[in-house]
């Protein structure tokens, strides 16, 4: 093992290489796969033809592929594979910054208490009714629907009315178990 690290410290370049030509192979595998099976080489040429387009600005068509296939890569499979690569990678960068900051190779967001805060966030948005206002008050109503209906079917619950919380709306009572 200490071989291997000194072999990574030493090639820093090559390793950094290597690991962008797996991330690139697992980004258009991951659009690759699916109910629909898109051969890897349309995958290719729809991204290519798609990037070409916007740093161009033409919008010529893709001869050879079914424009269903297209909408399928670049409208469905493409953001959802690079919204997933970003937040890996956004979790990496904290984790790096949670060890950096307390010099601790283990820190966790459970050892520094960032879960028990973040959870305490998320249940006081719920019982003051915040939310984003780019959602509007569709995320909230929906946990707390769900919640509701959780709770109903588990067995008693206690209703806490409008009167008694003034955030609340009065269409939505929230159970409490």
């Amino acid at each position: 093992m200490k071989q291997f690290c000194r072999l990574v410290k030493t090639h820093t370049f090559l390793t950094c290489l290597v690991l962008a030509a797996v991330l690139l192979a697992s980004i258009i595998i991951g659009i690759g796969t699916g109910p629909v099976a898109i051969p890897f080489a349309e995958v290719w040429r729809v991204m290519f033809h798609r990037l070409g387009g916007l740093l161009t600005g033409s919008e010529l068509p893709l001869e050879g592929v079914r424009e269903s296939t297209q909408n399928i890569v670049w409208f469905l499979r493409a953001p959802r594979v690079l919204l997933g690569a970003l937040v890996g990678a956004a979790l990496t960068l904290s984790g790096v910054g949670m060890q950096a900051f307390t010099k601790n190779p283990l820190a966790e967001p459970y050892v520094l208490g960032i879960s028990s805060g973040a959870s305490l966030g998320a249940v006081l948005a719920m019982l003051l009714g915040v939310s984003l206002p780019v959602l509007g008050r569709l995320s909230v109503s929906a946990s707390v629907r769900t919640m509701r209906t959780f709770s109903v079917a588990r067995g008693p619950a206690l209703y806490v009315a409008s009167r008694r919380i003034p955030s609340v709306s009065a269409d939505q009572a929230y159970l409490i178990v």
